[in-house]
C-alpha cells in the first residue's frame, strides 16, 4: 500500500520493523518491498544491492516462477531508470521467457513486461520492435480487461507515440482521440491525452495548436514526472515561436520536478531538460551559464549506459561545440566537434541497415543540421579551415550522400543473393505492398492504414535478416586516405555540398553551397561559393525548353553567370588539372559543367574531362572503367508506337502475364498526349546495325511490343548488360526541393513512356490485366537490374527529379535503387534529331575502338560539338554519371 502511494519512508521502515522480528532475513516479498521503496527515492545503488542479495538467496531459488518474473522485471525496471538498457532488455527477455500458469494474473503480468520491453526499444529508437511488442501486450490485454480500462488505453497510447515517431500525424491523432473518449478516464490520464495530442501539433508544425493543448493538459492534476515531460514539450514549442523566457520559465520547473524526483544528476530526463535551459542560454548569450551546465551533462553522462539511437551524448557535444565557437575558443570548439562526429558516425554506421528508409531520412536530417553548424564555422572563421577541419567535411559529406539509397541498394542484393527463399518471397511481397500503397496515395485514397502497418511489420523482418546476411559498414568505410591514394597527378576531386546557415544561435533559412577539393599531394582545399537563391532565380526565369534559353543560361555574360558563381573560385585553386571527379549536390544536380562558358568563350569541356559520381569516394570502385567487349547482352527500346490501342495493347501484355499490375492515373497527366519520335525508326536500326556486329545477344523491342510490360521483366530474370530506352521522359516540377516525408510523392512525378501511353493521356478505360504505358519512377525503384552495367535514356528531362542533401529523386534513384551501376541521362528538353544523333555516334565510337563508356561519351560530345550544326543545346544535354 506504501508502495503504491509513494510512501516509501514508510515503506522502508515497515519492512525494517518485520526483519528484527523475523528469523528469516531474507523474505523474498519484503525485500523486493524494500527495494522498490528505494528505487521510488532514486536510491539506485541501494536498490541495486537488494536485488542482487534477493536473488542469491535460497528463498528466491525456492520461490515459484510467479515472483521471480515479478522480482527480475522490477530490477529491470531500476535498470531502465539507471539507463542500464542493455541489461534491462536481458532481464525482461528472462522473465519473459520464464514459465508461468496461464491465468488472469500471470497474463497481465506478461503483458505488462512486454509493455516495459517495448518502452525500452522506444526510448532507444528501435521504433518497429517497440511497435510490435506494444501490439503483443494489447493482444494478451484484450482479453484480460474491458475496453476502457486504463492498463489497455495505456498501451495504445504508447502506440499513438511510435506513429507520432513516424510522422504519421493522421494515425497518432485517430489513436489519441479513441483514448480520449474513453469514459472514466482519470484525470491525470486525460491531461497526457491533451499532451500526446499537443506533441502531434508540434511534431508537424502546428505551434499554436500545440501550446493550446499543453496548456490545457496542464490543468489536470497528475504525477511529478508526467508534469516534468509535459513541460519540456511545452517549452519546446514555445521556443519555435520564439517565446524564450516563457519558454525558460517552463523549462526551470521542469527540472525542478526532475530534481526532486530522481536526487540525482546522472538521469536521462533530467540530463534532457538541462540541455533546453543551455539552448535557452546560448540564444541568450549567456555562454558561462551554458558551458557549466553542458559540462556537467556530458560528465553524467559518461557513466550512463544505453543502446540504439538515442543521441544525448552528442547533443551535449554539439552544445559544447557551439558555446565555445560563441566564445572565440576554436581549439576547444575543434575537440568537442571531434568527440561529436566520431561519436555519431559509428552510430549511423552500425543501426543505418536496421531502420527503416523513413528512419533514415530522420536520423540523417540530424545529421546534416550537425555539419550544417561544423561548416558555418568554416565559412565564418578562416582560422577554422585546418586540414583536419576540411577532412572532416569531406568524411562526413561522403558518408551522408545517397546513404538511405546505399543502404537499400545493400539489403536488396544481399537478400537476392542469399538461398533464402522465403526472405525472396519476404523482400517480393514487401515491393508489391508498396505497390499496392503508393498507388492509392497516388489517387488520394485515405484507406491505406492496415497497407501501413503490413509495410512496417515486413520491414522489420526484413532489416533484421539483412543484418544476419552481412554488415553494411564495410561497404560505407572509404577513408580519405584511400580517396587520395586513387588519384592520378593530372585529376581533381570537387566534391558539393550545401548547408544551412548557422548564425550562432540557431539555424536560419539561408543555404550556401561550397566545394572540397582534393588533388594529389596537396593539402584539401574549401571554397565556399554562392547562395541558393543566387541560382534557384536562374531556373525559376528559365523554361529550359528552347535552344535560346540553354545557351543564354549557360552563356558567360554577368557578374553572376554561372561560371563566376560556381567554377571560377575552384579553378583558382587547381592546378595541371586535366580530369575533375565531381560529385554534385542540391540544385547543382542540374548543372551540366560541360556547358559553362568562362569569359573567352571556352566551355569548361574545352579545358575538363569531367566525371560524375554520386558520391566521390565511388572513385575507389573503379565502375566507370568498362569496355563494350564487357557486354554479352542489352536491351534496346525505341520507335514507339504510344497510339497503340488497348486490344493490342491486352494481345501483347499476355505474354507477361505473370508480372504484376503498376500504378497509373496521375492528374498531371490528363489532356497531355505523346507524339511518335520523328527519328526513331532510323536511330533504333543505326543501333541495331552497330551493336549486332559485336554482341550477339541484342533484343529490340518497337511499336506496340515496346510496353511497359516488356521494360519490367528484364528485371524478372538477369537483367541485361545495357539497356537503351528511346522515348520520352517526364519530370513534373514541384519547386526544387522534396516535401519533408513525401519521397514517394517526388519518384510520382518522373518517369517514361512506352507503348499505348495516349490512352491513358485520353482517360481510355483500359482494362486492369495490363500496364498502362506510363512507367513512374517509383515503379522502376522496385526493378531488378543488378546486373546492367548501364541504362542508357535517350529523352527528354531524365536526370531530373525532386532535391535534397540525399540527391535527386527521379529516374537518377530509380536506377540506382533498382540497381543500374551508371547513367546516361539528359537534364533539359533535346530535339529527337540530335538526341538521335547523340546516341547512334556513342554506340558506334564505343563498339569499334572497344573503349571504356567514359572516353567513349567523351568522344561523342566533342564530335557534336565540331559539328557546326550543333550547338551546346544539344552536346552538352546528357550526361553519364555512376
Amino acid at each position: 500500500m506504501y508502495i503504491n502511494q509513494n510512501r516509501y519512508v514508510e515503506c522502508i521502515k515497515l519492512t525494517d520493523t518485520h526483519f528484527k522480528n523475523l528469523k528469516n532475513k531474507y523474505d523474498v516479498n519484503l525485500l523486493e518491498a524494500k527495494a522498490n521503496a528505494y528505487t521510488g527515492q532514486a536510491k539506485y545503488q541501494k536498490a541495486d544491492s537488494i536485488y542482487k542479495q534477493i536473488m542469491l538467496s535460497d528463498n528466491y531459488k525456492k520461490s515459484n516462477n510467479y515472483i521471480k518474473q515479478n522480482v527480475i522485471g522490477n530490477y529491470a525496471t531500476l535498470k531502465v531508470y539507471t539507463g542500464q538498457y542493455n541489461e534491462a532488455i536481458k532481464l525482461l527477455h528472462q522473465a519473459i521467457d520464464i514459465k508461468t500458469p496461464e491465468n488472469r494474473a500471470d497474463s497481465a503480468n506478461i503483458a505488462a513486461l512486454l509493455n516495459n520491453l517495448g518502452y525500452i526499444y522506444d526510448k532507444t529508437a528501435h521504433y518497429i520492435k517497440a511497435l510490435n511488442l506494444y501490439k503483443k501486450s494489447i493482444k494478451l490485454k484484450e482479453k484480460i480487461y474491458n475496453k476502457g480500462h486504463r492498463e489497455l488505453i495505456a498501451t495504445k497510447f504508447l502506440i499513438g507515440s511510435i506513429y507520432l515517431r513516424f510522422n504519421n500525424f493522421d494515425k497518432a491523432l485517430e489513436i489519441n482521440k479513441e483514448v480520449l473518449n474513453v469514459p472514466n478516464i482519470t484525470d491525470e490520464d486525460k491531461g497526457l491525452r491533451y499532451n500526446q495530442k499537443a506533441r502531434i501539433f508540434l511534431y508537424s508544425e502546428k505551434y499554436d495548436k500545440a501550446i493550446y493543448n499543453f496548456e490545457k493538459s496542464l490543468k489536470y492534476k497528475m504525477k511529478d514526472n508526467f508534469r516534468a515531460t509535459i513541460l519540456s514539450n511545452y517549452a519546446n514549442a514555445l521556443i519555435s515561436k520564439k517565446q524564450i523566457l516563457k519558454a525558460k520559465v517552463q523549462i526551470k520547473k521542469a527540472i525542478q520536478l526532475r530534481q526532486k524526483l530522481y536526487k540525482s544528476n546522472k538521469n536521462i530526463h533530467l540530463i534532457n531538460e538541462k540541455n533546453k535551459l543551455i539552448k535557452v542560454y546560448i540564444l541568450e548569450g549567456k555562454l558561462d551559464s551554458a558551458e557549466i551546465i553542458a559540462k556537467e551533462n556530458l560528465n553524467n553522462l559518461q557513466n550512463i549506459s544505453y543502446n540504439g539511437l538515442r543521441l544525448d551524448r552528442e547533443q551535449n557535444l554539439l552544445l559544447l561545440s557551439i558555446i565555445n565557437v560563441n566564445k572565440n575558443k576554436f581549439s576547444q570548439a575543434n575537440r568537442y566537434f571531434f568527440k561529436l562526429f566520431e561519436s555519431y558516425n559509428n552510430v549511423i554506421l552500425k543501426r543505418m541497415v536496421l531502420i527503416s528508409e523513413r528512419q533514415k531520412n530522420s536520423v540523417l536530417d540530424k545529421v546534416s543540421n550537425y555539419n550544417d553548424v561544423f561548416i558555418s564555422t568554416l565559412y565564418d572563421n578562416k582560422s577554422f579551415r585546418t586540414e583536419k577541419n576540411i577532412q572532416q567535411v569531406y568524411t562526413n559529406i561522403t558518408l551522408y550522400k545517397n546513404l538511405t539509397t546505399s543502404a537499400f541498394i545493400h539489403m536488396k542484393k544481399q537478400i537476392l543473393a542469399s538461398n533464402d527463399d522465403k526472405l525472396k518471397e519476404l523482400l517480393n511481397e514487401y515491393i508489391q505492398l508498396k505497390k499496392i500503397y503508393s498507388k492509392q496515395e497516388n489517387q488520394n485514397k485515405k484507406n491505406t492504414k492496415e497497407i501501413i502497418e503490413k509495410i512496417e511489420r515486413i520491414e522489420l523482418q526484413l532489416t533484421a535478416q539483412s543484418e544476419k546476411i552481412a554488415s553494411f559498414i564495410n561497404s560505407t568505410k572509404t577513408s580519405y586516405s584511400d580517396v587520395i591514394k586513387k588519384l592520378n597527378k593530372d585529376e581533381a576531386i570537387v566534391d558539393f555540398t550545401y548547408f544551412r546557415y548557422y548564425n550562432g544561435k540557431e539555424l536560419t533559412d539561408s543555404i550556401y553551397y561550397c566545394a572540397i577539393i582534393l588533388q594529389k599531394n596537396k593539402k584539401p582545399q574549401i571554397e565556399f561559393l554562392f547562395k541558393e537563391t543566387d541560382i534557384i532565380n536562374k531556373f525559376k526565369k528559365e523554361s529550359l525548353n528552347s535552344k535560346k534559353t540553354i545557351e543564354n543560361l549557360y552563356n558567360y555574360s554577368t557578374e553572376k553567370c554561372l561560371y563566376n558563381l560556381i567554377w571560377r573560385p575552384i579553378e583558382a585553386k587547381l592546378e595541371n588539372v586535366k580530369k575533375i571527379l565531381l560529385s554534385p549536390a542540391g540544385i547543382l544536380h542540374r548543372i551540366s559543367f560541360d556547358a559553362i562558358q568562362k569569359e573567352d568563350s571556352h566551355y569548361l569541356f574545352d579545358n575538363y574531362h569531367f566525371e560524375y559520381l554520386s558520391n566521390s569516394k565511388n572513385r575507389t570502385a573503379n565502375n566507370l572503367f568498362f569496355n563494350s567487349s564487357d557486354i554479352s547482352s542489352i536491351a534496346i527500346f525505341g520507335d514507339i508506337d504510344y497510339e497503340t490501342d488497348t486490344l493490342r495493347m491486352k494481345q501483347n501484355s499476355m505474354k507477361y502475364k505473370n508480372l504484376k499490375r503498376g500504378l497509373s492515373n496521375l492528374e498531371s497527366f490528363k489532356n497531355r498526349e505523346w507524339s511518335q519520335l520523328s527519328h526513331g525508326s532510323s536511330e533504333i536500326k543505326t543501333i541495331q546495325s552497330t551493336l549486332s556486329k559485336k554482341i550477339n545477344n541484342v533484343n529490340i523491342y518497337t511499336k506496340s511490343k515496346a510496353n511497359e510490360e516488356a521494360f519490367k521483366n528484364l528485371g524478372q530474370q538477369k537483367s541485361p548488360d545495357v539497356i537503351f530506352v528511346s522515348t520520352h521522359g517526364f519530370y513534373l516540377q514541384n519547386k526544387f526541393k522534396i516535401k519533408k516525408n513525401n519521397i514517394s510523392s517526388s519518384m510520382f512525378r518522373s518517369g517514361l513512356i512506352f507503348s499505348g501511353a495516349n490512352n491513358t493521356m485520353r482517360s481510355v478505360k483500359i482494362p486492369k490485366s495490363i500496364e498502362d504505358g506510363v512507367l513512374y519512377s517509383y515503379e522502376l525503384s522496385n526493378l531488378n537490374f543488378s546486373n546492367t552495367k548501364l541504362a542508357m535514356l535517350s529523352a527528354c528531362q531524365t536526370g531530373l527529379g525532386d532535391i535534397d542533401f540525399q540527391g535527386v529523386y527521379g529516374l537518377q534513384r530509380a536506377f540506382k535503387k533498382a540497381g543500374a551501376q551508371n547513367l546516361i541521362v539528359s537534364l533539359w528538353e533535346v530535339s529527337d534529331k540530335s538526341a538521335t544523333e547523340f546516341t547512334t555516334t556513342f554506340f558506334e565510337i564505343w563498339t569499334e575502338g572497344d573503349k571504356n563508356i567514359n572516353l567513349a561519351f567523351r568522344e561523342t560530345q566533342q564530335k557534336l560539338k565540331n559539328n557546326p550544326e550543333y550547338s551546346v543545346y544539344d552536346w552538352a544535354a546528357f550526361i553519364i554519371l555512376e
